[in-house]
């Protein structure tokens, strides 16, 4: 992923926490309508007696994915925030969290439209300088014979990506058979 897919993430993600808000405000009401109906008729035998301990759970869990979802939001937040030049802060802000279009954008900083796209890349080289993760740098996984599991999967990619970088994984398994992991006992 390079840093303008990982910016470009903002949009979908602010509307995705607008249908999630639709969605808890549909779960809370329903939550709070769920009542005991008190009868002398038969009651059928397949009922749901913890109605409302189940729409409090879906409540629960609807906010959970939510708060899962401005954590992402808030990181990338954090990404832009970081940039040192108020310019480069200025313009990614305006065109990542407002939409704004570049012509806009250019008026607004007093510079060409051309100028802006150099300041854009500029803006995206020093996030990606920042350690914003781009997937598509990452070394393609090469994994040695002992990696015969998810976990000793993700083991054995670790430690190739630490001998790439010339580090050591720090490790308390003992069960991970590689060069660049480092047993701490």
């Amino acid at each position: 992923m390079t840093a303008k897919q990982y910016l470009s993430q903002i949009r979908p993600l602010k509307i995705r926490i607008a249908a999630m808000a639709e969605q808890l405000e549909l779960l809370r009401a329903a939550a709070e309508c769920v009542t005991t109906v008190y009868s002398d008729m038969p009651k059928p035998t397949t009922r749901d007696i913890h109605k409302t301990e189940n729409a409090i759970i879906r409540v629960l869990e609807m906010e959970e994915k939510m708060q899962a979802v401005f954590n992402q939001l808030a990181e990338i937040n954090e990404a832009i925030a970081s940039l040192s030049d108020p310019v480069l802060h200025s313009l990614l802000v305006k065109r990542y969290v407002r939409g704004e279009r570049w012509e806009q954008i250019a008026a607004d900083l007093f510079v060409s439209l051309r100028y802006v796209y150099i300041l854009h890349d500029t803006a995206l080289a020093e996030i990606e300088k920042d350690g914003v993760i781009c997937l598509d740098k990452l070394p393609k996984p090469k994994l040695p014979r002992w990696a015969t599991t998810g976990p000793k999967t993700t083991d054995a990619y670790l430690c190739q990506l630490a001998r790439a970088h010339g580090l050591q994984l720090a490790t308390f398994d003992s069960a991970i058979k590689d060069s660049a992991a480092l047993l701490i006992s």
